[in-house]
Order: structure tokens, then sequence, then C-alpha cells
């Protein structure tokens, strides 16, 4: 400490680790000022997660964005017996921007894939802005996330890459989701607005009535109140009738408030 104190500085001091809060400086603000990040601040991850994919393939969007994806590049700095060349061509450090998008397998893919759907693969440091294209956001999702699981396969499954599956599995994957997203939207139910009861003039009564039907067994329920101008109950009555129809247990129902109605004159 005494050593670091008698170190000449030149120039004025300068506040680079601002306090974000009751003037507290945590570990973490220091961590996020000395780490370059390039896509954080300025990724709309609102976007991201409203995507119209599987919770899955988002989640790996995100892993993939913020460089979090298990590549064997990276996994070497942690397991040094970990070989960190790519599983499809060999050759060079496995990294997200190679596997992806640069790699010789990749590559003829995303070729197949230009000619079949007109989708290009971004370059490496315009990964950012791929969320700008909103008519290639989905289809490029799918791409990525089937060449992650070709990998993966490749690894733990011994299976050889095969392009023309993953291109059938995308063009599936994509039409399957698009179906399923319709059927969501046609069959969302609109909210009805709730049927308040209207109450009568002062000094005077309403009769409320109702009544379901069975059409196998063709017995019904009927039923029915009376209240007045303040909501109060003043009379009311329920009953197991047989009717031949709904509109029959309705006149039924209506029928039955009718008489109660004559009741309470007398």
């Amino acid at each position: 400490m005494a050593n670091i104190l008698t170190i000449t500085l030149g120039g004025h001091d300068i506040a680079c680790w601002r306090s974000k809060n009751a003037c507290k400086c945590p570990s973490k603000t220091l961590y996020t000022y000395l780490t370059p990040i390039s896509i954080g601040p300025h990724m709309p991850w609102t976007k991201l997660w409203s995507l119209p994919l599987p919770s899955k393939v988002k989640l790996f969007l995100w892993k993939d964005l913020q460089n979090l994806l298990p590549m064997r590049a990276r996994l070497r700095k942690f397991i040094q017996s970990i070989n960190p060349t790519c599983v499809l061509c060999h050759l060079k450090p496995e990294t997200t921007s190679h596997l992806l998008c640069s790699s010789t397998a990749s590559t003829n893919l995303w070729q197949s894939m230009h000619r079949s759907f007109l989708l290009i693969c971004p370059r490496p440091q315009l990964l950012p802005g791929w969320h700008q294209k909103s008519d290639a956001q989905v289809l490029l999702a799918w791409m990525w996330w089937y060449i992650w699981k070709a990998r993966n396969h490749i690894i733990f499954r011994t299976q050889p890459w095969n392009p023309r599956d993953i291109l059938k599995q995308v063009s599936r994957a994509v039409h399957e989701w698009q179906i399923a997203n319709d059927l969501i939207k046609d069959t969302t139910p609109c909210r009805q607005p709730a049927e308040t009861w209207k109450p009568p003039a002062p000094r005077y009564l309403k009769l409320n009535i109702d009544g379901s039907f069975h059409h196998q067994t063709k017995t019904s329920r009927i039923g029915g109140i009376v209240r007045d101008h303040q909501g109060s109950l003043i009379r009311a009555f329920a009953a197991a009738t047989v009717a031949e129809s709904v509109l029959d247990t309705e006149i039924q129902a209506q029928l039955r408030g009718s008489n109660l109605y004559l009741q309470m004159k007398t």
C-alpha cells in the first residue's frame, strides 16, 4: 500500500466509476465499467422476448447475443483438456460467430438458405443489428437454433452434418409456428363488457327470470328474483319442471314469475 501511495500521477482526477444509488459503488458497477459491452446497452431486449418463438429459442438467442453459449473456444479458458477447434471445419477455434456464420459448413448452408428463402446471415460484426430486419427475425432465429442443435448432435450423438435436414427443419418450424400463432390470434376471446343489473324506478319492483333446459332428459330448471329500486330482495323462486324446448322453459319461468307477482298484490 505504501508503494502505491508513492506513485506520482499526472493530470486531474476524473470520476469514472460513478455510484448508482445512496452513494454506493458495488463491485458490479466497476466490472460493468471495465468490461467492454458491445450489444447489451443497445440491444432492445423487449423486442427479442416478444418474438413469436418458443421460449427455448429466445433463451438461446439471448445467450448467443450475450456470448454465453458453451462454445469450445470459450470452454477452453476453463478446461484445458477441451479441444477448441470447430466441430464442423476442424480448422479454426469454435466461437459463436464462426460456428453460426463463417465456418465452411455454415457458409454453404447459408448459401442454400439464400437460394431458398433469400436470407443472408449477417456478418459477425453486424450481429447486434440483426433485430432491425423485422422480415427475417424469426427465420434467422430458427437457422441459428438448428445449426446449434446440429452441432450438439455431432458431439453427443455422433450424427453427421446434414444441411438438407437443417433446411427442412427450419422450413417446417417456421410453417408450424406461423399456423400456431394464427390460431392463437383467431381463438383469443374478446372481452365483452359485463352486464350490470339496472334498477327500476323508485316505488317500482323488477322481476328477473332465467331457465336452463336439458335436451336429452327434457328436464329444465327455472328461477326468478324480485327486487326494488335499491336492489333489496323482495321475493324469489326456483323450481324443476318438464319442458319440450328452451323456449318452453323460458315461458314457464315467465308464467311462474307472473303468478308470483299476482300473489304479492293479493
